[in-house]
């Protein structure tokens, strides 16, 4: 395991400028709501936006243009190359939000922090997992630009009709950030996020890997 996080830390699969991103956008938001601890769900969103793209590495791709031909000939176990990768791909975005709940954490003495609510801890889980599995056989970024259109879409006709809680959780997780809710409205946001891995890595598991020239 040790191999895999060393090979991956100098074969990162997020580029070096999303990861400048996340320190300034970290920075920023965590003077920001030690300021004013209101401002935690909008830079915690904020951070959750960029974890989209982050998340969304495109495992095969690079895969399949020889990036990790030296883990896959030694006889490394792809589900482990996979989750590894995966773990490197979304530790900027996870650590950028644990930074700002802990400054509103030491800002609000411990009162209800933002970042710690069911709703905020589903949100990270769900935009740090399912757009890494929908993006696995894609190009990078893939599923993060597709998630995006579908927020907007969803934000332009959600006025006109009733959406359940459940509904709105699982195509904006976003909208969950600083809420306490019930497993109800949770599940089906988090069962897409679990499903959606577990089909991922069952996939590289099993799919062949040819090479491709790079584009």
């Amino acid at each position: 395991m040790r191999d895999l996080i060393r090979f991956f830390r100098a074969v990162p699969p997020v580029p070096s400028l999303m990861v400048g991103t996340f320190a300034i956008v970290t920075v920023v938001s965590v003077v920001a709501v030690m300021v004013d601890a209101s401002f935690a769900a909008g830079t915690l969103k904020a951070v959750l936006a960029l974890q989209l793209f982050s998340a969304s590495s495109g495992f095969m791709t690079h895969a399949r243009r020889g990036h990790y031909d030296l883990l896959l000939t030694r006889g490394d176990d792809r589900v482990a190359i996979a989750l590894v990768q995966w773990a490197v791909a979304v530790a900027p975005g996870v650590t950028s939000y644990l930074a700002i709940a802990a400054a509103e954490a030491l800002a609000t003495s411990g009162r209800i922090v933002t970042g710690l609510t069911s709703g905020s801890i589903a949100a990270v889980a769900v935009v740090s997992t399912a757009p890494w599995a929908f993006t696995v056989p894609l190009p990078r970024f893939a599923a993060a630009i597709g998630w995006l259109a579908a927020f907007s879409l969803g934000a332009a006709v959600s006025r006109a009709f009733a959406i359940p809680s459940a509904v709105v959780n699982l195509v904006f997780p976003l909208a969950m950030v600083g809420h306490q809710l019930h497993l109800d409205t949770l599940w089906p946001a988090l069962g897409i996020a679990l499903i959606s891995m577990c089909a991922a890595l069952f996939w590289i598991r099993r799919v062949s890997i040819p090479l491709e020239a790079a584009q």
